[in-house]
């Protein structure tokens, strides 16, 4: 007896498409939802590298065996006793505190700040602006530390990037500079308030006395 093959009905043969066509939707739904999550892991990871490398830029505080700005001078003199200092500039680099200074030579020297060890391979960032150069044979009122307290208590929701010494209209300062860009700029002789000027804001003056801390 012979077997007659029947053809398969029209709903049988829609049900077998539409098989095939879910079992591809799956393979493409997985295979995406693999992607985004390894991309997601991927910039989670990034964005995390990202916020501790800016926690390990900003100066949190100041500890007790910080080199005082003499200590500094010295020092760097005794590197490059042809030139003079123009400027000197505290900032964290990986967590570890640095004391940049410049010299009318051009060149440039890096201290730990704690330490005084002379320092190599950094990349510091040497953020000098548009003003001058400090006078030979400058010196300070108030230490780094002091300037420090004083420019987080004008702005004390952001964390400080970076304390520089330099001079400013002829008057010694230490521009000290913030995560959210404003930047207090303070007497570096008497510890008075010289200005605050904010992103995106009119710069804010201040009167000298009544702003200082005393100390």
């Amino acid at each position: 007896m012979s077997i007659v093959k029947r053809p398969l009905k029209n709903n049988e043969s829609g049900i077998a498409h539409l098989g095939i066509i879910l079992a591809v939707l799956i393979v493409a739904l997985g295979a995406t939802g693999y992607y985004v999550y390894r991309n997601s892991r991927t910039d989670s990871g990034v964005n995390q590298s990202q916020q501790e490398n800016t926690v390990d830029d900003v100066i949190s505080e100041l500890p007790s065996d910080l080199l005082t700005l003499d200590k500094v001078e010295e020092l760097a003199k005794a590197e490059n006793s042809s030139a003079t200092i123009t400027g000197i500039q505290l900032e964290s680099e990986d967590g570890t505190l640095i004391y940049l200074v410049r010299f009318s030579d051009s060149s440039k020297l890096l201290f730990n700040a704690q330490t005084g060890t002379k320092v190599s391979g950094l990349n510091v960032d040497d953020d000098k602006d548009d003003s001058d150069d400090l006078p030979a044979n400058f010196t300070v009122g108030i230490s780094i530390t002091k300037a420090f307290q004083i420019a987080t208590a004008q702005n004390p929701n952001s964390k400080i990037k970076q304390i520089e010494l330099e001079e400013d209209d002829s008057i010694i300062v230490y521009k000290v500079k913030f995560q959210d860009e404003t930047k207090v700029i303070i007497n570096a002789k008497t510890g008075a308030l010289v200005k605050v000027e904010k992103k995106d804001s009119k710069e804010s003056n201040k009167d000298d006395d009544k702003s200082s801390l005393s100390g």
